[in-house]
Formats: structure tokens, sequence, C-alpha cells
């Protein structure tokens, strides 16, 4: 019972973590970037699913301007025993959703995701 406890509390504190670090690349990356170095696997899919929510209802259904964001999931080439698995999760999930998106200037580590593709 304590076990469970701890794990619960430990992915409570890595969700919060993950929530700070996104919300200050944000801020210094601009609204439109999206970098998930650093997160796991589950934190990072959900991150995308939300990200690409709410920025398709804040700017397709409201008119806005904005075709395009970019995902960045990184290559994985640099993370220790790591084969990009979660470049490969994303990569999955967008074709499995059927959303429209290109690597940036050949960069298989970078997303860029078109908004209108999103139902």
């Amino acid at each position: 019972m304590e076990k469970n406890k701890y794990a619960d509390r430990a992915k409570t504190q890595s969700k919060l973590l993950a929530y700070i670090l996104l919300s200050f690349r944000r801020f210094k990356l601009g609204p439109s970037v999206l970098d998930l170095h650093g997160l796991k696997l589950e934190e990072g899919l959900e991150a995308v699913r939300n990200y690409l929510s709410r920025y398709y209802v804040n700017t397709v259904l409201k008119g806005e301007n904005i075709r395009e964001v970019s995902v960045i999931t990184g290559t994985g080439k640099n993370t220790e025993n790591s084969s990009g698995v979660l470049r490969k999760q994303v990569k999955n999930w967008l074709d499995q959703k059927r959303i429209q998106w290109r690597h940036e200037n050949d960069n298989q580590g970078c997303f860029v995701v078109r908004l209108s593709s999103i139902n």
C-alpha cells in the first residue's frame, strides 16, 4: 500500500514538472512551438493531444490566421538506450488521427502540423 502511495506521488510530481517545463519553453519559444525534449512517453503524448486540441479551438475555430505549429520531439539519438520512442509514437498518433504533418527541413525530430487537418 505504501509503495502505491509513493508511486502516485511521483507520477503527480512528474506531471507537474512536465507542465512547468512546457510552460517555460512556450514562453521562450513562442506559442506555436511545443518542445517535448526530456518528457516521458506518457507525458509527451498527453502534451501533444492537449496542445493540438487547444490550438485547434483557439485558432482554426476562431478564425485566427495560424496554419501550422511545430512539435519538437527530438530524434532520441542523444538519449542513452533510446531509439526515439516519443518521436515514433507522436508520428503514429498523428497518422492514426489523419493529421497532416511534415518534417521541418528534413529534421526527423520536428513535426510541423497543419492545423486545418485536425478534426
